[in-house]
């Protein structure tokens, strides 16, 4: 019986080791406004989603991509310019070879 326990457990182990081994990254999401006031700016921040159930806000390490002809981004802030109406904006981001879904925002006119 003691040796069933001690196989039990030691199986039970060699399955977690993947993760206690070696961390590996689960996710990267990406997070911040949804709307943004033409002519201003907004910050968005990237964490990555470990294995082992940790967060970790990875912005500064992270590469952002931008579809938009109403607005430049550098590093994590994004710029908007003059809109003639609402606009629908992309933002996605990779890290560590882990791309976040895109995040839509909408450049907001307000004359």
């Amino acid at each position: 019986m003691k040796q069933r326990i001690f196989l039990f457990l030691a199986v039970c182990m060699l399955m977690a080791v993947p993760c206690m081994a070696q961390l590996h990254l689960n996710a990267v999401t990406i997070s911040g406004p949804t709307e943004i006031m033409e002519g201003r700016s907004a910050y968005y921040h990237v964490y990555a989603h470990w294995c082992d159930g940790s967060v970790e806000d990875v912005t500064s390490s992270a590469t952002f991509y931008l579809w938009s002809n109403y607005a430049t981004i550098s590093g994590n802030k994004v710029t908007t310019g003059q809109v003639d109406q609402n606009e629908v904006n992309y933002l996605s981001a990779d890290y560590g070879g882990v791309g976040a879904n895109a995040l839509i925002f909408y450049i907001i006119d307000y004359h």
